[in-house]
């Protein structure tokens, strides 16, 4: 799972949130995330493990309960908007899909769906 790198101190201008690094427990450090001022690049970061963690290990309601937990419904669904919205998006219309990531069984076909995820095994 990850930990968040950090470069610089917090509160000075070099400041940054670099990314995450593997760790053991990923509901924890997700709960451990924290930037006030700018939470959206946070909530990628852990929506991104998310995506990682449902593809490798399979549905995990759980951990989406641990996003929502830690960002609320209203952050959670206003940047699942944002991804079906981006035109750059792969699956964004699947992906965006807050049923897809908190219903087991719309999961499960959505994997099976091989026309839409063709390359997991």
């Amino acid at each position: 799972m990850l930990h968040v790198l950090e470069t610089g101190h917090r509160g000075t201008k070099g400041y940054r949130f670099s990314y995450l690094q593997e760790s053991d427990d990923i509901k924890t450090e997700i709960q451990q995330l924290e930037d006030p001022n700018n939470p959206e690049p946070l909530i990628d970061l852990a929506f991104c493990r998310l995506y990682d963690h449902y593809f490798a290990h399979g549905f995990d309601v759980e951990l989406f309960d641990t996003l929502q937990d830690r960002f609320g419904h209203e952050a959670i669904q206003a940047y699942l908007n944002r991804r079906q919205a981006s035109s750059s998006e792969i699956l964004k219309a699947d992906l965006g899909n807050i049923v897809l990531l908190s219903d087991e069984a719309c999961w499960s076909r959505f994997i099976m769906d091989k026309s839409k995820t063709p390359y997991v095994l």
